[in-house]
């Protein structure tokens, strides 16, 4: 009975010393991504703050002779007369409730390069749409 309490009394102490190393490893693993979370975080913010700045230089300076990107265009569908008023920004910006579209959705792909007054047909899931280009300005 007492070499079975021995055995007992070592195999609990290993399993602690297993527990615990492995509960040490995963708060090591823990502050690791969080301290990564936190670098991403500061670098995503700094990639925002960026552009904004170079935009904010650039007022008045965008061509709107022609669409491409930051320019906000004004397009009406051919087949049912719907007007649209849409921005096109880089893919972290877009947000289609506020009328901004990534630059790399079907609709911005077949703007680019369009003047005003050329017509676009553009390749869709739901089929060919053709638009035509009422307005480009900043």
């Amino acid at each position: 009975m007492f070499i079975f309490r021995v055995k007992l009394i070592r195999t609990i102490k290993y399993t602690e010393v297993i527990y615990y190393s492995v509960r040490l490893y995963i708060d090591i693993i823990k502050v690791y991504l969080r301290s990564a979370h936190i670098f991403c975080n500061a670098f995503l913010i700094s990639l925002i703050a960026i552009p904004s700045k170079f935009i904010n230089s650039l007022n008045g300076k965008i061509d709107t002779s022609k669409v491409q990107l930051l320019n906000k265009v004004k397009i009406k569908n051919i087949k049912n007369g719907a007007v649209m008023t849409y921005t096109l920004v880089p893919e972290n910006e877009a947000n289609l409730k506020a009328g901004k579209i990534s630059i790399s959705t079907p609709i911005a792909k077949g703007l680019l390069g369009k003047k005003v007054g050329d017509k676009a047909e553009i390749k869709v899931p739901s089929g060919v749409m053709t638009f035509e280009i009422i307005e480009i300005s900043i």
